[in-house]
């Protein structure tokens, strides 16, 4: 964990093509063949952040899905999720995946699947929660699942450029997710 640590500071802060083994190396603490023990490219380690980053969208799907959408509990969720500076990196990191994906098929081929299973989690945490009353009985999850998500990927650009305003942003995202699970077909 302490290489992926160094590569996602390297990665934010130089680009992917623009951060060396050895610049990782010296992030993390550790000699380049240290590295070479456990990554073989680069690329690898963008896989392993890509894994890793899907562990930590999950636990947020599951922390937004249990409170059942439920405006009040939602919003206090986004908003702390929004106030986390880690999150302001892992969206830093993410455009700089995003963008090693329109070079690398492999990339693309990995974001697709991770975005998919976060699809699947949300798709299930909403479909659980029509019953609570907080969601339209007539939404269909999947296509909220899918608006949500479309939505999501352009908040995080917005996130990534403009920082300061994350409490704007994670409003006009709770706004959109309500608005989205309360006005269905």
């Amino acid at each position: 964990m302490q290489i992926l640590y160094g590569a996602r500071h390297c990665f934010i802060d130089n680009g992917f093509d623009g951060a060396s083994i050895s610049q990782i190396a010296n992030q993390a603490g550790v000699s380049v063949a240290n590295i070479y023990q456990y990554f073989e490219s680069k690329e690898s380690m963008i896989h392993a952040l890509i894994e890793y980053n899907l562990e930590i969208d999950l636990l947020k799907i599951q922390a937004m899905n249990a409170t059942m959408y439920e405006a009040k509990a939602l919003r206090r969720y986004m908003h702390s999720n929004f106030a986390d500076d880690n999150h302001i990196e892992g969206v830093r990191l993410m455009q700089e995946i995003i963008s090693e994906a329109t070079r690398s098929d492999e990339v693309a081929n990995l974001l697709k699947e991770t975005e998919r299973k976060a699809g699947i989690a949300l798709m299930e945490g909403l479909s659980n929660a029509i019953p609570s009353g907080h969601i339209s009985p007539t939404l269909d999850p999947l296509d909220a699942a899918r608006k949500i998500s479309y939505f999501h990927n352009g908040m995080i650009a917005r996130l990534a450029i403009t920082p300061s305003l994350r409490e704007k942003l994670a409003d006009q995202f709770t706004d959109f997710i309500l608005e989205t699970l309360n006005n269905s077909k």
